[in-house]
């Protein structure tokens, strides 16, 4: 018969054997906490919550973008003021306005359009089948393709560029499950997806609280006294302003999850889980009916970025989800751009921002600045911009090297079809908008025939009502005399606007 002590002899080596094999497992796994293995165990029931702690103490912390603006664009215009009347001539030419999103990566090339990439597909950093793979697709991946060299293919990718062989595209034929075009018509945004949320809470940290913000949840860490009240307003005035601006009754009601983070960080880790969005300088984003934005420096700031993102779930729920992007984008930049009254309320004809001097330098931001911008562009640019700005798919227009300049035409391209010419245009407008949301094309030939222009009158009176309108904004802050916009941009300085399309293979003239 074995003793309880002879039998505690042979079992201690084995609990120190397996001991010593759970510690090694252990320091393995710190340093592959990539591992699919553990990657799956955070999945499970009992040990998820274990693993998933244990994935993220280890994972390295996603690398976070600069945080330029975005969607609304943080505008900056910088100029110097110029000699007063019956001053001594100067012969220092006024400095170049200088139009930005702070600090911008280096662009990538504008993509020659969009490909579905296999599951398992490697992405290299060189053209070559011996360089090391960058990254291997665990799904599909719809990617914007640069550049084709033979057998291999240039494609961006969280803001850089890769190869992957042109094996790797789909066939045109060939649609990855849950890809099939977005249904026609207006209708309620998805639901926020429950990993998402978990994400967001997860990032807020214990210091979460929950409220109502109009007909949203708001979740931030901000605390109480740093919640700015214009974000209340802006929410409050919205959807009002949006029926009077486009004619349309959203459907359904205001629902869905507002995330506000307190930290620039903790958002860009958020962002970096939506992949259409990675590497890009957003200020905040929407998906489905999930918002998320960082608290900006001002509340003004913050009521419109909220108000941008906003827009677009307005946009799937009184038009459709597959609008042109100049279409999607102009309408949030218009109502985000707009200047506020003290209760929120936006003016149909107003800009947003501030004109504020330094000695001799001005600057504006805000939707003054868009106006500033779109008026450099076009002035410097003789055309003709409208087609090629209302052909733009998704990808050239938020991620080409003429971005800025595609969110400024767009902002004041809608803005000068609601306003412009006394709102002789709007109702043609309107009705495209309604033809749009009742299944139309939302091409720019259905445009014109709604607004009963030819596209070269059309663009001669948007270049005449944006001058106008830079004129005016400047006399009316205080600029000072004789400070016309002309004077400060000069046509060599105003960099390019939006590139005409080329066709798959031809080289683009974008610089």
């Amino acid at each position: 018969m074995r003793t309880p002590r002879r039998g505690r002899e042979r079992l201690t080596p084995g609990l120190l054997l397996l001991l010593l094999g759970f510690a090694g497992a252990a320091a393995w796994l710190t340093r592959h906490p990539e591992w699919r293995g553990l990657e799956r165990a955070a999945e499970w029931p009992l040990v998820g919550p274990l693993a998933a702690r244990f994935r993220a103490a280890y994972l390295p912390a996603p690398p976070a973008p600069p945080a330029p603006p975005d969607e609304p664009p943080r505008w900056v215009v910088v100029w110097e003021e110029v000699e007063p009347p019956g001053s001594q001539p100067s012969n220092r030419r006024p400095a170049p306005a200088e139009a930005m999103r702070l600090p911008a990566p280096e662009p990538l090339p504008a993509p020659l359009g969009e490909s579905w990439a296999r599951p398992g597909s490697g992405l290299r950093e060189r053209p070559e089948a011996t360089a090391e793979i960058h990254e291997r697709l665990r799904d599909w991946a719809l990617l914007a393709v640069l550049e084709r060299r033979g057998e291999w293919v240039a494609v961006g990718r969280g803001g850089r560029r890769l190869w992957l062989e042109a094996a790797a595209l789909s066939d045109p034929e060939e649609r990855p499950f849950g890809s099939a075009p977005l249904p026609v018509g207006p209708g309620e945004p998805a639901a926020p997806a429950p990993e998402r949320l978990a994400e967001a809470r997860r990032l807020l940290g214990p210091a979460v609280r929950e409220m109502p913000l109009g007909g949203y949840l708001l979740l931030t860490d901000l605390p109480a006294a740093d919640l700015p009240p214009a974000l209340g307003a802006a929410v409050a005035a919205l959807e009002p302003a949006y029926r009077e601006r486009t004619g349309l009754t959203p459907v359904g009601a205001a629902a869905g999850v507002i995330v506000l983070f307190a930290s620039e960080a903790a958002y860009r880790t958020f962002q970096a889980g939506e992949e259409r969005l990675a590497g890009l300088p957003v200020s905040g984003h929407a998906h489905g009916r999930l918002v998320a934005l960082p608290a900006a420096a001002g509340a003004d700031e913050s009521a419109a970025v909220l108000t941008h993102e906003l827009v677009h779930l307005l946009n799937q729920r009184a038009i459709g989800p597959a609008l042109p992007p100049w279409l999607d984008e102009g309408l949030a930049e218009e109502l985000a751009g707009s200047a506020r009254d003290a209760a929120g309320r936006s003016d149909p004809g107003g800009y947003g921002g501030r004109l504020e001097r330094d000695g001799r330098r001005w600057s504006a931001t805000g939707g003054l600045a868009a106006l500033f911008q779109a008026a450099r562009v076009l002035e410097a640019d003789p055309g003709p911009l409208l087609p090629a700005l209302l052909e733009r798919e998704w990808t050239a227009f938020v991620r080409g090297p003429d971005a800025p300049a595609s969110y400024a035409l767009s902002f004041l391209f809608v803005r000068f079809l609601l306003v412009g010419e006394e709102g002789a245009l709007a109702p043609g407008f309107r009705a495209f908008l309604a033809a749009v949301a009742a299944g139309g094309p939302a091409t720019p030939p259905a445009l014109a025939a709604q607004l009963g222009r030819e596209w070269p009158a059309l663009e001669a009176a948007l270049r005449a009502f944006v001058a106008a309108e830079a004129e005016r904004e400047l006399a009316a802050r205080t600029a000072p005399a004789r400070t016309g916009w002309r004077r400060l941009f000069h046509r060599q300085s105003a960099g390019p606007g939006p590139q005409r399309p080329h066709p798959a293979g031809e080289p683009s003239a974008a610089p």
